[in-house]
């Protein structure tokens, strides 16, 4: 009795510590707010699944607290043990038999009442009694393969009650001795749940779908429209031995209720009843436990954890259900045995290691045989090791400060001291590679409150952390590769809320992974656009197996817009939203490029339609576009254009055609044609068009491109303006003709008026009087003469002068040689007169004053000198002029005439006195008029 206080402490400590554990664990694998998981975020199953947990440690801490009680008692006495171990069976749930020949000698009174018997009634009966008919083969197989040794003593089978209804059981099988005799003691309970943790809740749909379809529950869900089944996972088979599609075809044919545990069915009726009307809210438990039958005849007890699924309007459209096989709980709940055999038995044919340690002498009390498959040692060669100090050189050294202070802290303030009740450290395996261990401690302490030992369990998770470390390089892995695409990625939860995001996304926005995750997307939307998009997410509901193409703008942390593309998808579970993901595109610079681009079009499309020139595209004898100004200038509407061939408007005739076709062949090596076209008009009048045109790309194919002007009135302004000058060219050599003519009887009247000249400077004055007319008179003979009577041709010009002089002074030229060289040049009339002058005197100067011997040579030449001006350079190999004389102050006709001349023309003098001598005069070349004449090009 005292030491019950002590015993609902330890409990009460278990409890919490059971508690915060699995409030830990939740926080940890499911990366749950810890506060949510101690209190705030509770389901019901996680609350039964604490207390069942709690309930389960706080009878397995009850059976170790009896178990050491009872070690001290039987070391006391013999029958205290005896008693002890008989009061335990007395009063424990699990049902007890003892056999001598198939026949019971003992029966516990939790038996009994499983069976729904007395205990006299059963004492003296035989074990078969109670056992089906159809199990009796099998069970008598199992019984010799028993004795020899094939099988573990412990095996499955039914037991009948009283109303002939059969249980399920696992019955355990010892040999004893029983009144000196051999006997078999038997153990009933029910099959322990298997009990299973999804380690990882997986974010993707394959993973998340690949934990539940291979999971051991059963994932379900029921439409209460039709109450038909919505999904229902593969673990159907495994619980229930029924393959999806047959049960469902049960579920419809009602063989599925038939099924239901009678004792069950009335539950469950009302359940239903209550889930479908008010919701899970109405249930007092969430969670309900029944049995239904397998496909091989046994019950199996099923535990379902239930959700009912409310539309906007709050009606109850569907319920989920998550079922999960506690067949075997509710055998554990059954056969927890406090017996000391039974114990053993479990402790020492598990894979964990259970061990107790002495707090005082700090060796090992116990230490189960399963150290041997954990690290490959004996129990007794580990105690040995752990003596003498081993087991310490054992530990990995990275471990080996951490193990330390946790001991410490075990050993002074127990349990609820530890940061994590359980520890994970290395330790060296026999075949020198490192084991992780799992270690969850617990102190024991005596009737005083003092900590005598220390209780633990270990488990080899060394495949656990290799998994681990796996993930990790996987998730690495995925986390790099989404990191390295070069687009924005992210996927949000249901509520819209980002659960992933990668750097472009982060960059693209501005802002930190962190600043992010858990924040709503529509956070960091343009807000015109909040609407639309949030339209889109919510049809997403009604028809997730559209995938929407978006095109919205964004709202980056320094306030500047960014357009974005994207296309979204969804993860589906059992027909559920569960993920949104969408890859992210920043369309900002396409965006400027198409407003750019618009821009461009309409300011090139006014112009087009502006334009006063024709504009068109055109195809293989088809216009696929015409401006305004093409409809002005052939007369035709822009559909008249568009729909008719376009040889309709030419002109037939064939030699103009083939003038265009040549001209154009012509331009084959230029990327612009251009040409001149007759064209008919709408209204039947010939326009004439000059045309311009050049290939492009159209819509995919290649065209032409044109645009054309009418000169039509042009063309007739040039052939007026042609006849107007054809008539003054006609006048202009007529008044060249007279000229020429008048000045011809001048320099004759000369001739005569010298013939009765007596003196000869008289006669020589009238010879240079008569060259100088007759070289006037030469320039408007071959003006009129030439066919451009605007320009004298320089070098002919020239020749003939001074030809003519040589002539008028034959005889004393004959051994005078004269030399002419004339850039071709064409020179105005008011520039070729005073020039020729020029020519004229000093060529005569030459010829008269430079050879005394009547020898020598004449050199005449005209050079371009650049920026339009002419040299005219006059050398002689005569005697040179005297330093004497200067031109400039001469009183001789001829050189002033010469002076005047230069003068006239702008021109500048020079003097080179011998060796040879020469003039030089440097002038303006002029511009001759220039009149319009029609070039050598095609044109029609």
């Amino acid at each position: 009795m005292k030491r019950r206080p002590n015993i609902i402490l330890l409990v009460a400590i278990l409890g919490l510590a059971v508690w915060v554990l699995d409030a830990v664990a939740d926080s940890l694998f499911l990366e749950k707010p810890l506060a949510d998981a101690l209190l705030l975020d509770l389901s019901n199953y996680e609350i039964f699944h604490r207390v069942a947990v709690w309930i389960s440690l706080s009878i397995l801490l009850y059976i170790l607290l009896k178990f050491i009680t009872r070690g001290d008692r039987a070391r006391t006495t013999l029958r205290d043990s005896e008693e002890l171990h008989r009061s335990f069976i007395e009063n424990t749930n699990d049902g007890v038999a003892i056999f001598t020949d198939l026949q019971i000698r003992y029966v516990n009174p939790s038996l009994a009442k499983m069976l729904r018997r007395t205990v006299e009634e059963m004492i003296g009966t035989r074990a078969t009694d109670y056992v089906p008919e159809s199990e009796l083969p099998r069970l008598l197989e199992i019984y010799k393969r028993m004795a020899g040794g094939e099988v573990p003593h412990i095996y499955e089978t039914f037991l009948k009650v009283k109303d002939g209804d059969p249980i399920p059981v696992e019955v355990s099988v010892e040999a004893i001795n029983y009144e000196g005799r051999p006997a078999d003691m038997l153990f009933y309970r029910d099959i322990s749940e298997r009990k299973r943790t999804e380690e990882d809740l997986v974010e993707s749909e394959k993973r998340y779908r690949f934990m539940v379809e291979n999971t051991y529950d059963l994932f379900y869900g029921i439409n209460l429209k039709d109450e038909g089944y919505a999904y229902l996972s593969p673990a159907v088979e495994k619980i229930l031995g029924y393959t999806t599609e047959e049960f469902i075809e049960m579920a419809k044919t009602g063989e599925l209720a038939k099924r239901i545990h009678p004792d069950d069915m009335a539950m469950l009726k009302t359940d239903a009843e209550k889930l479908q009307k008010n919701g899970l809210g109405a249930l007092e438990n969430p969670v309900i436990e029944y049995r239904l039958r397998h496909k091989d005849g046994r019950y199996r007890w099923l535990s379902d954890a239930r959700q009912v699924v409310f539309n906007e309007t709050g009606k109850a459209t569907a319920i989920v259900w998550v079922s999960r096989d506690i067949s075997e709980s509710k055998k554990t709940e059954e056969d927890l045995c406090e017996s000391e055999n039974r114990y053993r038995f479990l402790v020492e044919n598990t894979l964990d290691l259970f061990y107790r340690v002495n707090l005082q002498d700090e060796s090992y009390v116990y230490l189960s045989p399963a150290m041997e498959k954990v690290l490959g040692y004996t129990a007794e060669k580990f105690i040995e090791m752990a003596k003498t100090g081993e087991v310490a050189k054992r530990i990995h050294p990275d471990d080996m400060a951490m193990l330390l202070a946790d001991a410490e802290k075990l050993r002074d303030n127990g349990r609820g001291a530890l940061e994590n009740p359980v520890i994970e450290y290395r330790l060296r395996h026999r075949d020198g590679e490192y084991r992780w261990l799992s270690d969850a401690r617990q102190v024991v302490f005596d009737e005083t409150g003092k900590a005598t030992a220390i209780v633990g369990v270990s488990r080899d998770i060394s495949e656990q952390k290799r998994a681990e470390e796996e993930l990790k390089k996987s998730d690495l892995s995925y986390k790099s590769l989404v990191n390295s695409a070069g687009v924005g990625i992210a996927t949000t939860d249901i509520r819209g809320r980002f659960t992933l995001v990668n750097d472009h996304l982060c960059e693209m926005f501005g802002y930190t992974e962190k600043e992010l995750l858990g924040t709503p997307f529509v956070d960091y939307l343009h807000p015109e656009d909040k609407k639309h998009i949030l339209k889109i997410f919510f049809n997403a509901w009604k028809q997730p197996d559209k995938k929407p193409r978006l095109e919205f703008r964004g709202v980056r942390k320094d306030g500047r817009i960014v357009h974005c593309f994207s296309c979204p998808t969804l993860t589906l579970f059992g027909g559920e939203i569960i993920r949104f993901n969408a890859i992210v595109v920043d369309i900002s610079e396409m965006k400027l490029a198409e407003t750019a681009l618009r821009t461009s079009e309409e300011r090139y499309r006014t112009f087009t339609e502006e334009a006063q020139i024709g504009i068109y595209i055109y195809d293989d004898g088809r216009l696929l576009f015409v401006n305004p100004a093409m409809e002005r200038i052939t007369g035709y509407s822009r559909e008249e254009l568009l729909a008719m061939d376009t040889k309709r408007m030419e002109v037939p005739d064939e030699q103009k055609t083939d003038e265009i076709r040549e001209e154009i062949r012509q331009q084959e090596d230029e990327n612009v044609h251009h040409y001149y076209m007759h064209l008919v008009r709408k209204d039947g009048e010939i326009a004439i068009l000059e045309f311009q045109t050049h290939p492009i790309v159209f819509e995919g194919r290649n065209v032409t491109f044109g645009n054309c002007i009418d000169i039509t009135e042009t063309k007739r302004n040039e052939e007026r303006l042609r006849e107007v000058i054809a008539e003054k060219e006609v006048l202009l050599r007529e008044i060249h003709h007279r000229v020429t003519n008048n000045l011809q009887i001048i320099s004759s009247l000369l001739y005569l008026g010298s013939e009765n000249l007596t003196e000869s400077d008289a006669i020589a004055a009238f010879r240079e009087s008569q060259n100088r007319i007759k070289i006037m008179a030469h320039i408007h003979e071959m003006l009129y003469q030439s066919q451009d009577t605007g320009s004298i041709h320089l070098p002919a010009y020239l020749e003939d002068i001074v030809n003519s002089i040589f002539s008028s002074y034959a005889q004393i030229t004959n051994s005078i040689d004269f030399e002419l060289n004339i850039d071709e040049v064409h020179l105005g009339i008011d520039t070729a007169i005073p020039l020729g002058l020029c020519v004229n005197e000093l060529v005569a100067n030459s010829i008269e004053h430079a050879f005394p011997d009547g020898k020598g040579r004449v050199s005449i030449s005209v050079k371009k000198v650049g920026d339009g001006r002419l040299s005219l350079r006059i050398e002689d190999s005569g005697v040179g002029i005297p330093e004497s004389k200067d031109i400039r102050k001469t009183k001789t006709l001829g050189l002033q005439l010469v002076k005047m001349m230069v003068e006239q023309l702008q021109g500048e003098l020079e003097l080179h006195r011998k060796d040879p001598t020469a003039f030089t005069i440097t002038f303006s070349q002029g511009t001759p008029p220039i009149y319009p004449v029609e070039r050598d090009r095609p044109h029609v």
